[in-house]
């Protein structure tokens, strides 16, 4: 499977199948075993993400109104709740889907009592650091739930968006040029690992330090 093909089943199937309630579809529904499968069923997997893990989510025995792709760096995270990492999201009208450099909000609301202002403070230094290598790769606010109702995943997805590439549901690029994109990001991503202090999984360590900067 392209990565297209992928990203554009997401997008168009996500809210007929979301609409399926029973558990019993939800178990054994092929979309969500797409996207539980994530990336490893794209054609290019083991060439451009030999180095990563992937894992995605449809929800937890029912249907989330907010589905995700996630490419970790093992030696960094391997959980969207705590480090840094590679995220598709999809809004909850599947309109548009984000590739974002995020990191994990539920550290931040675990261990300080004032997690927004913390992660703006992480992203402005990163947003300051680091040098995208394509124009479409914005540090502008992503929005994933278009009604007032409002959760965690939302807020955390949200706030914790560092840079990402904005797709459009009936404009999604050629194949090329998703790749080309998904490459872009992995190389902003090895900018903030180098820049990480050893160990570069100690969040507790690299965040204080961020902080003091």
């Amino acid at each position: 499977m392209k990565l297209r093909e992928l990203l554009n089943t997401i997008l168009h199937n996500y809210p007929d199948n979301r609409a399926e309630r029973a558990d019993i579809k939800f178990r054994h529904n092929q979309l969500a075993e797409q996207l539980r499968h994530s990336l490893r069923t794209i054609d290019c997997y083991h060439n451009l993400l030999k180095d990563y893990e992937s894992q995605g989510s449809a929800g937890e025995g029912q249907w989330s109104i907010l589905p995700w792709i996630a490419i970790y760096d093992p030696e960094l995270t391997l959980s969207p709740q705590s480090g840094y990492y590679l995220v598709y999201l999809f809004d909850d009208q599947m309109q548009h889907a984000y590739l974002s450099l995020n990191h994990g909000w539920t550290y931040y609301r675990k261990h300080y009592n004032d997690p927004q202002v913390v992660v703006d403070t992480i992203n402005h230094y990163w947003q300051k650091t680091l040098t995208p290598t394509l124009p479409t790769i914005s540090s502008e606010p992503i929005t994933l739930i278009t009604t007032k109702k409002d959760n965690d995943a939302r807020l955390g997805n949200e706030l914790c968006n560092i840079f990402s590439i904005t797709y459009a549901k009936d404009a999604l690029p050629d194949n090329e040029q998703l790749l080309t994109d998904l490459q872009a990001m992995l190389t902003l991503f090895k900018q903030l690992k180098a820049q990480l202090q050893t160990p570069i999984n100690d969040i507790d360590k690299n965040t204080k330090l961020i902080l003091q900067k």
